[in-house]
């Protein structure tokens, strides 16, 4: 009987714990699957990002050349346009160069005799009085434009007037249609417009093209930007943009490269376009911005896609009956209802200033970052040497200033180093106004201007991230496009501020006193490093609130 108690009480214990034990398990499932129920996409992308697989990189650095194609449409027309340094010679059969040459012999000015401004001063014509004393073909020289000073200024600025058009529609299209369809026609317009420029037999057809260029990069290069970043994972973002900004420098020893091995300009525009066709290819076959399609309700869409991104990544990510989401739970109904007007957009700042206290910061930095960034890499022929080696010397300045953006970032921070960038650049800047001369070449002004453009390029890299981070999702396009748009203003006084009549210190000055600007606006901005992007202009508001200090100072008292 007592053995019979004993095992009845036994079985009774082993029965209870078991169904303790299956009650906790349930208890654990039951908790599991709650969690799962509703999921952010921030948290499953950084889930898909901890696994990625060697197919999954491919891709998305194969996605990521589209940074390249900007550098090719902007700077190709240096290449292309030049007015040769080389020199001249006089043809046998023109009386009037050999009279002018025999002067210039007379009077021990041989050497100045063979210069540019002497061919214009003269109305000497190629083919006719002279020929160039190069192998390279320029369209400034088979159009006879070669002493037309403002023509190929004129060529590089409006290039951003077609940018600027890109701007207003990517604004309207980038929340509507997509980021990765109207980043795929813009890189058609572009690939499509260089390739034209084969065929131009003149100058007019050649800015009209240009322009197409400009709208095709604006919308194609934003809006792949936007695309990539919001499917790249928190711990890499500052990795991708930094990738992406090197992938923009390797553009230019792409460009030194073809026109090196290719000198005629016709052709020179053949192989930039199949660069270009070949970066674009992703656009065609990838899909859409998972938080883009969230944002206007189509959230089924959006898992499938993720789903598909975890199988290439290799993730036993299970999202079958999982609701996705842009926020908290708390936040879904307003998550529903992202998909805002333009109307709506604009009204939400006034609602919101801190959001718009924020966008008049970054826009300011991407307007002076852009004029000085321009305005020195169009002004690099002012100090001698050959295009190849000048633009291979800025292609190494700027990828050395985006691998130390990633080191300054991991220390101080975006906005300590926003703020760093802009005081060293101003600082170069007056400090190039001192005239001591090295050699032919080499003085201080390049020296300082060198540096000012590495400070430049470094701050041009952290602003596009800096851009992503602070603008919520529901105006990501608008906030983007806004600071391109003040960025292509500016970027079309570059090229003519960098070949307008201007003395040293005034040019200097002006770069100078800009730079400075630049730093009190970068402190209105928050510091982002660690930080969830904002989903919307609420969560705006809530990020500045818990960065000032009156807030912490309520909530302490209220406590």
């Amino acid at each position: 009987a007592v053995v019979s108690t004993q095992s009845t009480g036994t079985a009774r214990h082993c029965i209870s714990s078991y169904v303790l034990s299956l009650f906790a398990v349930v208890m654990v499932v039951g908790e599991l699957h709650v969690a799962e129920k509703t999921i952010t996409v921030e948290s499953v992308i950084n889930k898909i990002g901890k696994s990625p697989t060697p197919l999954l990189g491919a891709l998305w650095v194969w996605a990521t050349t589209i940074g390249m194609v900007g550098c090719l449409s902007s700077y190709m027309g240096v290449f292309t346009g030049f007015v040769p340094s080389e020199g001249f010679q006089c043809l046998s059969n023109s009386t009037r160069c050999n009279d002018l040459l025999a002067n210039a012999r007379q009077h021990g000015k041989t050497e100045s005799f063979y210069k540019t401004e002497n061919i214009c001063k003269s109305n000497l014509s190629h083919g006719e009085d002279f020929i160039w004393n190069t192998s390279r073909s320029s369209f400034l020289v088979d159009l006879d434009l070669y002493c037309s000073s403002s023509s190929l200024s004129l060529y590089h600025s409006v290039y951003y007037i077609g940018s600027l058009l890109g701007v207003s529609l990517g604004s309207l299209l980038y929340e509507r249609v997509g980021r990765r369809r109207v980043a795929a026609v813009g890189a058609g317009l572009i690939t499509t417009s260089t390739l034209c420029c084969t065929f131009s037999t003149s100058f007019t057809t050649l800015l009209v093209l240009r322009i197409v260029q400009g709208l095709g990069d604006q919308l194609g290069y934003m809006g792949a930007y936007i695309w990539l970043f919001e499917m790249t994972p928190i711990q890499y973002r500052p990795f991708y943009n930094s990738w992406m900004a090197n992938l923009w420098v390797l553009g230019y020893p792409t460009l030194v490269c073809i026109s090196y091995f290719i000198h005629n300009w016709r052709y020179i525009y053949v192989a930039v376009s199949l660069v270009q066709g070949f970066c674009q290819v992703p656009l065609l076959i990838c899909p859409d911005s998972p938080r883009y399609l969230i944002s206007i309700g189509r959230s089924r869409e959006a898992a499938s896609i993720l789903q598909r991104w975890a199988g290439l990544a290799g993730s036993d990510i299970n999202l079958e009956g999982v609701e996705l989401t842009d926020g908290t739970v708390e936040e879904k109904e307003e998550a529903q209802k992202m998909k805002l007007s333009v109307l709506q957009q604009l009204v939400e700042f006034t609602k919101y200033p801190g959001m718009l206290v924020e966008t008049a910061g970054i826009c300011w930095g991407w307007m002076v970052t852009s004029l000085l960034f321009y305005g020195l890499v169009y002004g690099w022929d002012r100090f001698g040497d050959s295009l190849y080696v000048t633009y291979l010397y800025v292609a190494l300045g700027e990828l050395i200033a985006n691998v130390s953006v990633l080191l300054v970032l991991k220390v101080i921070g975006r906005k300590a180093a926003l703020v760093s960038f802009y005081t060293g650049a101003s600082i170069c800047f007056f400090l190039g106004i001192i005239n001591i001369e090295f050699s032919a070449h080499w003085g201080l002004e390049r020296v300082m201007s060198m540096l000012a453009s590495f400070f430049t390029a470094s701050s041009f890299c952290l602003l596009y991230l800096f851009t992503g981070e602070i603008s919520p999702t529901t105006h990501r396009g608008m906030i983007s496009s806004a600071a391109c748009f003040f960025a292509r203003v500016s970027a079309f006084f570059g090229p003519l501020l960098s070949a307008a009549d201007l003395t040293r210190a005034q040019r200097l000055s002006l770069f100078g006193i800009l730079a400075g600007s630049s730093v009190l606006t970068s402190l209105l901005l928050p510091e982002t490093r660690g930080r969830a992007i904002p989903e919307t202009a609420k969560d705006v508001g809530e990020r500045r609130g818990e960065q000032q200090v009156l807030y912490r100072i309520r909530k302490m008292v209220s406590c």
